[in-house]
């Protein structure tokens, strides 16, 4: 496991992806986990919600 924290750079790409996507409900933490996901490349995720799955990622369990 490793802890990312919400850098500045981290936050504004969090901010633009949520404003894209803003047809989705998604809050901004699944935008910041979706963002540094896609740059850690990251397909799965163990999450309750189905948001990873709209996002593109793969849900565990």
């Amino acid at each position: 496991m490793q802890i990312v924290h919400v850098s500045e750079k981290l936050f504004d790409a969090s901010w633009e992806y949520f404003k894209k996507h803003s047809d989705k409900m998604y809050s901004l933490t699944d935008c910041a986990s979706f963002v540094t996901m896609e740059e850690m490349k990251i397909e799965a995720a163990l999450a309750f919600d189905q948001h990873f799955i709209q996002a593109g990622f793969k849900k565990l369990p």
